[in-house]
């Protein structure tokens, strides 16, 4: 698992292991798109906090999506 959910108020990401530069490029589009979405997704920072962690974790599940989109299983 490259992203962890386990915290109350945080997402965490595990870096990549790069070893050519083809997958440099595929890894910095794929940061960029997860940056954008991010930025875009909608928090609801006026609700509770078990509110506010259901969002975090559906957050997480489309930072899945798009590592699936960009580096498959």
């Amino acid at each position: 698992n490259f992203v962890n959910l386990q915290h109350d108020h945080t997402i965490e990401f595990r870096l990549p292991r790069i070893r050519e530069r083809h997958q440099f490029m595929q890894v910095l589009k794929f940061w960029r798109e997860v940056g954008f979405m991010i930025d875009n997704f909608d928090f609801h920072d006026d609700a509770d906090s078990l509110t506010r962690k259901l969002y975090a974790k559906k957050c997480g599940i489309e930072v899945v999506k798009l590592a699936r989109k960009y580096f498959g299983n």
